[in-house]
């Protein structure tokens, strides 16, 4: 039986899922091979409205992973920033004596939220340390701008991101400065990681995030044959960089030849300003639902409804949700933004459009929705796609075969 690599693995998010990061963190931990022993550091997330105990699908992968993986929740969240300090300090206080009491071989952390950064400035292990970078706080605070979204549109974590700029942007620096080795989960990535802080590419290694494409698979036969009507899908947290409101402008011009499409949001976060925009563009209740927070593992079977899924986002380093929505063999428009690019082919595999261009978005559901057979044929090259490049099997082994490449 061969070596057995321990590991210990900080995420801010996990079950519930409420980020990207968390859905990258439970699809890792649930196919984890047996010669890697993985310790999970973690937060308890509080999600208003949800109890965990009745998601079914939630709790029996959970226990599934405890099985696999030492699990320790150290701190709590009960919303999208200010819990971050909290798990910091507690990340400080319990991670060097669980690296030495389990006598762990590397610490794997996931930025922008730096849980490890007191870890590292206060230099308290002697084991190496690697970062898969999710994003970039410079990034996030380009895209909260590009947004033009008013400050009392804005959710708690863009207002920090604004207000709180100078001093993230110095910790950004200063955590960047302690860590010697990367995963970057797309070219975008690598080339923020060179421009901002001089990261050198063999620093740096390329894995992008995959899915689990058992569970986000094609409808198996299609429900809405007898009651249809279009679906077009957007997924993610309520934040400025998501670009909520240009799909939501794009509607009127699809309701003038489309008129019983129904526009499906759903994520966390407050939805409040983007209603207060279909007030004003005098867009139908019958057109628009808001479902807010939908438990992960039950995010196939409205990706599977969906006619068309679009990410009008401002800044995406990748775009899980894309990915998501491919796997289900979806047609999608995306912004040209980011990693993207890296995922969709324009024209056939999904769309592209400018970001905050709203006309080319309903353009596109326009030309998708008027031709089932190309949105078909766009949907399964979507699928293929995600089978040849975004599995949660690449991603794994990947992942694995770096963890043996620092190791040895």
């Amino acid at each position: 039986m061969g070596e057995t690599h321990k590991i210990c693995l900080i995420s801010p998010d996990f079950i519930p899922v409420w980020s990207g990061i968390g859905a990258y963190t439970v699809t890792f931990l649930e196919q984890i091979p047996k010669d890697v022993e993985i310790h999970l550091v973690t937060v308890k997330r509080k999600i208003p409205k949800i109890d965990l105990s009745l998601q079914t699908t939630s709790s029996e992968v959970l226990d599934k992973i405890k099985e696999r993986v030492n699990i320790y929740y150290i701190s709590e969240a009960s919303n999208t920033f200010s819990y971050n300090l909290a798990f910091q300090l507690s990340c400080l206080k319990k991670i060097p004596s669980l690296c030495k009491k389990e006598n762990l071989q590397l610490v794997h952390s996931n930025f922008p939220l730096m849980s490890d950064i007191y870890v590292k400035l206060f230099n308290r292990i002697r084991i190496p340390t690697l970062t898969t970078v999710q994003s970039t706080i410079d990034g996030q605070h380009k895209g909260v701008f590009q947004s033009g979204l008013g400050l009392s549109s804005l959710e708690t974590s863009d207002l920090a991101n604004l207000l709180l700029y100078q001093p993230l942007r110095l910790l950004e620096l200063l955590y960047m400065s302690t860590t010697p080795y990367y995963i970057a989960i797309s070219e975008s990535i690598i080339n923020e990681l060179h421009k901002y802080f001089g990261v050198e590419r063999k620093q740096i290694r390329l894995i992008y995030h995959g899915v689990n494409t058992d569970r986000f698979s094609p409808p198996t036969k299609n429900l809405y044959l007898k009651y249809y009507r279009p679906i077009v899908l957007f997924t993610g947290r309520f934040v400025a960089t998501k670009g909520i409101d240009v799909l939501i402008k794009a509607i009127p011009e699809v309701l003038k030849n489309f008129r019983d499409t129904l526009f499906l949001f759903v994520g966390g976060g407050n939805y409040e300003p983007y209603l207060e925009l279909l007030k004003r563009l005098r867009i139908p209740k019958q057109n628009y639902l808001f479902k807010g927070y939908v438990d992960f593992f039950d995010m196939p079977s409205l990706y599977k409804a969906a006619t068309i899924y679009v990410a009008p986002t401002i800044y995406e380093p990748l775009g899980i949700r894309v990915i998501e929505a491919m796997s289900c063999e979806k047609p999608v428009i995306a912004s040209k933004v980011g990693g993207i690019p890296e995922i969709i082919d324009h024209g056939k595999n999904g769309y592209l459009v400018p970001p905050l261009n709203h006309k080319a978005i309903s353009d596109h559901i326009k030309i998708l929705l008027a031709d089932n057979k190309l949105a078909e044929q766009v949907g399964k090259q979507a699928r293929k796609k995600v089978l040849e490049k975004f599995s949660a099997e690449e991603m794994i082994k990947r992942t694995v075969d770096l963890y043996k490449h620092l190791l040895r």
